[in-house]
């Protein structure tokens, strides 16, 4: 019995473009990230992230960077201080909305008062300057822990903000009674 087999290869443009169409690869890879985003001159954003990969949807006409190995935010004051930090394990940056979203084990803490938020979930709106949840949220200071059920919404800095359905404790000091 004799087989046989016939094999044609064929490298057009178009059938190029129809399998890399389906495809969902970045367009740009950075390794050690950094950007910063200043308004007026003045410093507001610094981004960092081992690595960050740029991808490109919709026939070109969006952006978002992904940040699968965690990722840290910076956000500085009026007097370009640092005020406060969100870390992640992961990450994505929605260019055209504005849209920050941190994900997995996220810590903001407020760096003049020590204050601590914990979450699984958190988005940064860019263009408001706010930073919220919609999951379980822990914030902890020095009256006590407190927790959103449903999240919480602030400013980037983490200086004024609001949990949703909250709950928590509250440590009272003892005074001396004469």
């Amino acid at each position: 019995m004799t087989g046989g087999m016939l094999l044609s290869c064929k490298n057009d443009i178009e059938s190029i473009k129809a399998l890399s169409e389906g495809a969902n690869m970045p367009v740009l890879t950075a390794r050690n990230f950094e950007s910063q985003y200043t308004d007026s001159g003045k410093l507001k954003v610094i981004f960092i992230a081992p690595v960050a990969e740029r991808y490109v949807i919709k026939g070109g006409k969006s952006t978002y960077y992904e940040f699968r190995d965690g990722m840290e935010i910076r956000f500085y004051g009026t007097d370009e201080k640092l005020e406060s930090v969100v870390t992640s394990r992961s990450g994505e940056f929605i260019e055209d909305e504005n849209l920050g979203i941190a994900r997995d084990s996220v810590v903001a803490k407020n760096v003049r008062t020590g204050e601590q938020l914990n979450t699984e979930e958190l988005f940064w709106n860019r263009q408001d300057q706010t930073i919220y949840s919609n999951v379980f949220t822990k914030i902890t200071n020095d009256d006590g822990v407190f927790f959103g059920e449903k999240g919480f919404i602030s400013d980037q800095n983490f200086e004024n903000y609001k949990l949703i359905g909250s709950s928590g404790t509250v440590r009272v000091k003892d005074e001396e009674i004469e």
